[in-house]
């Protein structure tokens, strides 16, 4: 049996609004983990207080999922 790595209550929490996030704008999980991944990784090199990172990282998601969405041209992921 293949044992997969237990979550965190709050790696469920951040999957879960991931996974909702790419249903609520049509995309791939992945395209939205890469995005969100590139934003939490900005935020936390320049951020001194690191309590809300993941919320502002999500809200940065969406914002570019949104142009995404409004853009006839593709999102680069760095």
């Amino acid at each position: 049996m293949l044992q997969t790595p237990s979550l965190t209550p709050g790696q469920k929490d951040e999957a879960t609004r991931l996974e909702s996030l790419a249903r609520e704008t049509d995309t791939s999980i992945n395209l939205v983990k890469a995005i969100y991944s590139e934003e939490l990784q900005a935020l936390e090199q320049q951020a001194r207080i690191r309590t809300y990172l993941s919320v502002i990282a999500m809200r940065r998601t969406r914002l570019k999922l949104q142009d995404l969405d409004g853009s006839a041209g593709e999102l680069e992921i760095h």
